[in-house]
């Protein structure tokens, strides 16, 4: 967004084209601090946050909605903020998702959706969606999921399909968030086949992203990279979208990773960072200093790896993305455990009670796994059962084990296997299987105080 907004707010001002002259005496006092927001106040310094900078947008949005004026509330939220050609994805509405500011998305869309009788029905399915896109980014599934549905069934009374699609590919996310593979690619193939029906390269590239997901999470990175290589030499040319761009970089880094191509993947998430970075995604920026951790702990670059995951956590800690937190605390927990046992217990336990609250089977399995490395040497049956609690997890999510866990996996648990005779390791081995995610976590938390 182009810091000099005062240029285009004079702009959107006259766009409104709202009369003072006419106004009734009692809206007057609204209109006239539209104008002072729009026209008049200063342009805000440098160093403000996003959402400040935008403040000018905001303040006038609530008048005109104290007003009851909604078409020009709803187009308060759909003016480019960075040129003055028109609408573009660069709206406040836009602007405020990719900025993480989903609560305050929330509170906008709230407002008109509690008056959509007065707008027409395109905008009323467009309202519902950004309502629902909001409260998915806040993990409130069920809200967003129900708003979905209303956006769904107008767009469809409307034919407008390539909406539908839309609307498919983020169920398949909100279902992908879950951990429920099978229904999120479900989702994912009605979106495709939409979008390539209507030619929408960017649509194309983002669905196959994400089913490329799926595969990796499935381990079939050959599979997924397989994809990603047909987006990027098919699709990507014809995607200007830079948030699109950059999340396809992401992702086909991190599969790059797993398959220990190094070179190509730090290449991939070096970009896919300086496009998060040039567009302020600040989400994206934290998942890129994930990746980044990762690639140097695979190459035994811990350094590197504590300062990449630090300065992650903090921004995620900012954002308050619990998913973020956790898999970061996974890569300290992992760094501190040759050196301060007690520190990655902690690490380790900040995580396992964020993937239980949020239901993350896969996280719990993962963190399970990190717990059963720590108790290995003092108690090996516990290790034990926690290694067989957390297969027996990924058994019924299907979600395998990282590619960057493997060897220490089996280094531990064939570590436990020779320290322990048949009978013994089977018996802690079909107890631990046998174990709910609940008993394991209680079992898990224990070992400090053993």
């Amino acid at each position: 967004m182009k810091e000099d907004t005062k240029i285009l707010s004079q702009i959107l001002f006259n766009k409104l084209k709202i009369d003072l002259d006419k106004t009734p005496v009692e809206h007057l006092s609204n209109y006239i601090a539209i104008e002072y927001f729009l026209t008049i106040e200063d342009e805000p310094p440098s160093d403000v946050t996003n959402l400040e900078k935008v403040n000018r947008y905001l303040q006038s949005f609530d008048h005109l909605c104290e007003v009851k004026d909604w078409e020009k509330a709803n187009k308060i939220l759909l003016t480019n903020l960075n040129n003055t050609n028109g609408e573009s994805n660069e709206n406040l509405a836009n602007l405020l998702h990719v900025w993480d500011y989903h609560s305050e998305l929330v509170k906008i869309y709230s407002k008109l959706c509690d008056n959509l009788n007065k707008l027409n029905k395109h905008t009323e399915a467009t309202c519902w969606q950004n309502l629902a896109r909001g409260y998915r980014f806040l993990d409130q599934y069920s809200d967003a999921e129900v708003f979905y549905k209303k956006a769904q069934s107008l767009f469809d009374d409307l034919g407008e399909k390539k909406k539908i699609g839309w609307i498919f590919h983020d169920l398949g996310l909100m279902d992908a968030d879950r951990n429920k593979d099978q229904d999120a690619y479900e989702n994912y193939k009605k979106a495709l086949n939409i979008f390539k029906k209507n030619h929408d390269f960017k649509g194309i590239a983002l669905v196959l992203n994400d089913i490329a997901r799926v595969k990796v999470n499935q381990r079939k990175y050959s599979k997924a990279i397989q994809i990603y290589r047909q987006i990027i030499d098919s699709y990507l040319p014809k995607v200007k979208d830079e948030e699109s761009r950059a999340w396809i970089f992401h992702n086909f880094s991190r599969s790059l990773t797993n398959r220990g191509e190094y070179r190509e993947a730090y290449k991939y998430n070096a970009q896919s960072l300086k496009l998060f970075r040039q567009i302020d995604h600040r989400t994206g920026i934290g998942w890129s200093l994930y990746n980044f951790s990762l690639l140097a702990l695979c190459l035994k670059k811990n350094k590197s790896a504590y300062v990449f995951a630090n300065n992650g956590l903090t921004l995620f800690r900012e954002l308050k993305n619990q998913t973020g937190i956790a898999s970061l605390l996974h890569v300290l927990g992992v760094i501190a455990f040759s050196q301060d046992r007690s520190k990655t217990f902690d690490f380790y336990k900040e995580k396992i009670l964020i993937w239980h609250h949020l239901g993350n089977l896969p996280g719990i399995a993962q963190a399970l796994e990190g717990f059963a490395r720590l108790s290995l040497e003092r108690e090996p049956l516990c290790a034990i059962r926690l290694f067989s609690a957390a297969q027996a997890i990924r058994r019924n999510t299907k979600f395998a084990l990282p590619f960057s866990d493997i060897d220490e996996y089996k280094l531990s648990v064939n570590t436990a296997r020779k320290n322990l005779d048949a009978t013994t390791f089977k018996s802690a081995w079909t107890s631990g299987m046998q174990m709910s995610p609940k008993e394991a976590i209680r079992e898990a938390l224990s070992i400090k105080s053993k």
